[in-house]
């Protein structure tokens, strides 16, 4: 699905234009490729024009770009543990444990409370992204703790979700 909505995007000449579903029974923008940046399905309706791409129609949304956009397109540099079709892991800027590395999807959402709106398969292949980056430093053997910021009350800082590795000591219980 991402990719049909991906090519539709490109096809309609507005490449880096965010592609999302409205959900008028909600009254909520969920996005299957780009950011969300609160509006509602009726702001996004009334800006935008619908796409069809098969099994429904989407609308062309510009959205608030966040830093892990620009590290996914290249243009701000990342210390890359990993990387999949799926996923691209990095080493976190601020670490809280000698190992702490941040797990960012393809294909974005704003946050975890996001991720019912996706495929079981989309968010399979991120979880499995998680797991494939922590294999690939080592850390299944010790253990480590994976955590989702979502929302102000956890500090979620930026409106992409992610996921945070962090191993490589005994980390303390309980984390807040």
């Amino acid at each position: 699905m991402t990719r049909a909505l991906a090519e539709a995007t490109d096809q309609a000449g507005h490449r880096g234009t965010v592609l999302c579903v409205a959900q008028p029974s909600i009254q909520r923008t969920m996005l299957l490729h780009g950011c969300l940046n609160g509006e509602n399905a009726n702001t996004c309706m009334s800006s935008v024009a619908p796409v069809a791409v098969s099994p429904g129609t989407y609308y062309l949304c510009r959205m608030e770009e966040t830093l892990f956009d620009k590290i996914l397109r290249g243009e701000i540099p990342a210390d890359v543990v990993y990387e999949d079709d799926y996923v691209l892991s990095f080493r976190d800027i601020n670490p809280q444990a000698p190992v702490h590395v941040l797990v960012i999807p393809r294909t974005k959402i704003t946050s975890l409370a996001e991720s019912t709106a996706l495929s079981v398969d989309t968010v399979g292949h991120f979880i499995h992204g998680v797991t494939r980056t922590a294999r690939a430093l080592q850390l299944e053997e010790g253990g480590y703790r994976v955590v989702f910021n979502t929302g102000a009350d956890a500090q979620q800082s930026v409106p992409y979700v992610h996921a945070h590795i962090l191993g490589g000591r005994k980390l303390s219980w309980p984390p807040g």
